[in-house]
C-alpha cells in the first residue's frame, strides 16, 4: 500500500472515529437531559433507552463506513496492480 493511500485511509478512519465519539457524547448529554426532565418513571426509562440506542447507532454506522473504506482502498489497489501488469505485458515488452 502506498504512503498516500495509507495516509488517506488513516485520515478517513480518524474522521469517522471522531464523528462516532462526538455522537456518543451527544447521546450521553441528550439522555441525561431527558432523564432529568422526565415527569415520571416511564419517561425516564424511555429516555434511557433512547440514549442507549443513540450510543449504539453511531458505532454501527462508523464500523460500516470503515469497512467501506477498507473495501474501496482494496479495490483501488487491485485495479492499480492489474493496470501495472497490463502495462508491463503489453507496453514494456513491446507487444502493442
Amino acid at each position: 500500500m502506498s504512503v498516500m493511500s495509507r495516509t488517506k485511509k488513516d485520515c478517513l478512519s480518524f474522521t469517522v472515529s471522531f464523528k462516532e465519539i462526538f455522537n456518543y457524547i451527544k447521546a450521553i448529554f441528550v439522555g441525561r437531559t431527558k432523564k432529568m426532565t422526565a415527569r415520571n418513571e416511564k419517561e425516564a426509562a424511555a429516555a434511557e433507552l433512547q440514549a442507549e440506542k443513540m450510543q449504539v447507532e453511531p458505532a454501527n454506522e462508523a464500523e460500516n463506513v470503515k469497512n467501506k473504506i477498507d473495501k474501496s482502498i482494496f479495490s483501488i489497489l487491485l485495479a492499480l496492480c492489474i493496470a501495472q501488469r497490463f502495462f508491463w505485458y503489453h507496453i514494456a515488452d513491446g507487444v502493442y
